[in-house]
């Protein structure tokens, strides 16, 4: 009767925690390309200056080192989910810098799926061991 009301505890939830992180994974990567495929279809050419003198190519970058990031993050969740947190962090604080209006937000959304799906493959890295 008692098996009935209280069901055993699994030994670790850390399936479902990857599942979580894998699928924001692929989230994240459709972000990183939708993000790369509107930087190069707005600013054609890729070395223009903007007002505040930073180069459309330094996110560019830091998109790229997301893309490769998550790819490693599959595989190594260690390597690739500090890859992902400073290229998301790097990437909200060049919006931050850069935008004119509501910067905070602007870094949110552009920040945002970068830094939690690297949290998140941190955290499953340490549940691991």
């Amino acid at each position: 009767m008692k098996n009935l009301i209280y069901a055993p505890k699994p030994e670790s939830n850390n399936g479902e925690l990857r599942l979580i992180t894998r699928s924001l994974l692929l989230l994240a990567l459709l972000t990183a390309i939708l993000y790369i495929r509107v930087f190069l279809t707005v600013t054609p050419s890729s070395l223009d200056l903007d007002s505040q003198g930073i180069s459309t190519v330094v996110p560019l970058l830091l998109l790229l080192l997301a893309i490769l990031g998550l790819l490693l993050a599959w595989k190594w969740e260690g390597l690739g989910g500090i890859l992902v947190v400073v290229s998301g962090a790097g990437l909200a604080i060049l919006t931050f810098i850069s935008a004119t209006n509501a910067p905070w937000l602007t870094a949110f959304f552009y920040g945002s799926p970068f830094v939690i799906t690297g949290c998140l493959c941190l955290i499953c890295r340490w549940r691991k061991t």
